[in-house]
């Protein structure tokens, strides 16, 4: 493992400033707070593609990843940090918990988290892409800021992980994915208020981007990091599926665009609202409806 700062090394003046340049570039893109360093500070990291492991030593100190922040990164990544000494209080969305020596826990970049230290710590920090844990990503919403009992298989697997990371391309592969079967066994069953969460999550999604004409319930459970089917149980129950909740949206969005653009064409609303053509918009609407939008413009109108 190669040694990226070690704060002993400069002189004070700087001291501050690499470590939270390093910390903040590392990763993500991350905010510092309340930082003390004990002279010890040290980063260590080891690679293999876009696959990385850090180990991370320092004094207290709080870690953010802001919302504005979020969004930064080409692609989406998922965290794995294993604390092996210290203590660490952590929080993504509504979930959190308190990582004592031999905890883990997990995260996604593409949502604000913060990590708490109130003391000198130790932790190992894995980053993949997100894309990796795609065998679980039904169970991601429930993972995040949970505490996960790290002691035995995988606190051993993550050092040989660390051991072989840079030299040995495929068993650090085939470690890693040993490593995410060891997390998510851990994880508690999906409960009802993870469900909860996923479906107000998908509805608040919808609404931003039902303009989208790619949005189905396919990329809808890519962007919410979870499987089509945890979407769809999300939507279970509630008399209506994802891909009606996506449908309602564009015809809420269209029958608004009708009335407050008195002058925009048809095929250009239709278009703004995720339809593929206007044909496509009327169909859909006289299902709803029960009248065509032309006639439904010029009622409102009338009116």
């Amino acid at each position: 493992m190669q040694t990226l700062v070690d704060v002993g090394s400069l002189p004070p003046s700087r001291q501050k400033t690499a470590w939270s340049e390093l910390v903040c570039e590392r990763f993500i893109a991350l905010d510092l707070s309340q930082l003390t360093l004990t002279g010890k500070d040290k980063i260590g990291g080891s690679s293999q593609g876009n696959l990385r492991l850090s180990r991370v030593t320092s004094g207290p100190q709080e870690v953010m990843r802001r919302a504005d922040r979020v969004g930064d990164e080409a692609e989406p990544f998922l965290f794995v940090n294993l604390q092996t000494q210290g203590d660490c209080t952590v929080r993504q969305g509504a979930q959190g918990g308190q990582l004592s020596c031999g905890d883990a826990a997990v995260f996604v970049s593409h949502r604000p988290y913060k990590l708490a230290f109130p003391t000198a710590f130790e932790q190992m920090v894995l980053q993949l892409p997100l894309d990796s844990a795609i065998p679980y990503a039904g169970q991601i919403d429930n993972a995040v800021g949970h505490r996960i009992n790290a002691q035995g298989s995988l606190a051993s697997t993550m050092s040989a992980l660390e051991m072989v990371l840079d030299e040995n391309a495929a068993g650090a592969v085939e470690m890693t994915r040993s490593l995410l079967a060891i997390v998510f066994s851990r994880l508690p069953a999906i409960t009802s208020a993870g469900i909860d969460i996923t479906r107000e999550r998908a509805l608040k999604l919808i609404h931003e981007q039902s303009d989208d004409c790619e949005l189905t319930p396919t990329t809808l459970a890519k962007r919410l990091s979870c499987s089509t089917r945890h979407l769809h149980l999300a939507f279970g129950g509630t008399g209506i599926s994802a891909g009606e909740a996506i449908w309602c949206a564009r015809l809420d969005r269209a029958a608004e665009r009708l009335l407050a653009a008195k002058t925009l064409s048809l095929a250009q609303i239709a278009w703004d609202s995720g339809f593929a053509s206007s044909a496509h918009l009327s169909r859909r609407f006289c299902a709803r409806f029960g009248q065509p939008p032309t006639t439904w413009r010029k009622q409102f109108q009338q009116g």
